[in-house]
């Protein structure tokens, strides 16, 4: 399975972050949505888990979560925007990968057999795509700009 994961696009969605995502199986946006009218268009790529980040503070916005929990590919991943807010263990309950955004650096970690990944996004826009199968997680980070 093949995952998309983007974050803080404030209202922009570029043509090369569209590009790196088509031919994903599930898309997740780790936050700072910025316009709601982005989440259809991911949405006619790839089915879609978008979470709010700190910036998304219209009305709009109260109809995303600040954190969500899906299973893909056979693994538990949360989403949450930051990081430093992370008030879970994941590795207790379970969770495989743990996606974030917000700082706009992108890291990928494992912490006790558990990734953390945070996508870059802005400029230039960016794609983590995670391809689970099996056991092994391989995780390939694609930059356009």
């Amino acid at each position: 399975m093949l995952i998309g994961v983007i974050s803080d696009t404030h209202g922009l969605l570029r043509p090369q972050a569209l590009r790196l995502l088509e031919g994903a199986d599930a898309i997740i946006h780790a936050g700072d949505i910025g316009d709601p009218a982005i989440i259809p268009v991911l949405q006619a790529l790839a089915p879609v888990t978008a979470i709010r980040g700190n910036i998304d503070r219209a009305a709009w916005a109260r109809g995303f979560a600040e954190t969500e929990q899906v299973a893909l590919g056979g693994r538990s991943i949360f989403v949450l925007h930051d990081l430093n807010t992370l008030s879970r263990d994941p590795a207790a309950e379970g969770i495989d990968v743990v996606i974030s955004g917000h700082s706009h650096v992108p890291k990928n970690r494992d912490v006790r057999r558990r990734a953390l990944s945070q996508p870059r996004q802005r400029r230039p826009a960016a794609l983590q795509a995670a391809d689970h199968a099996g056991d092994a997680a391989h995780r390939a980070r694609r930059d356009a700009g």
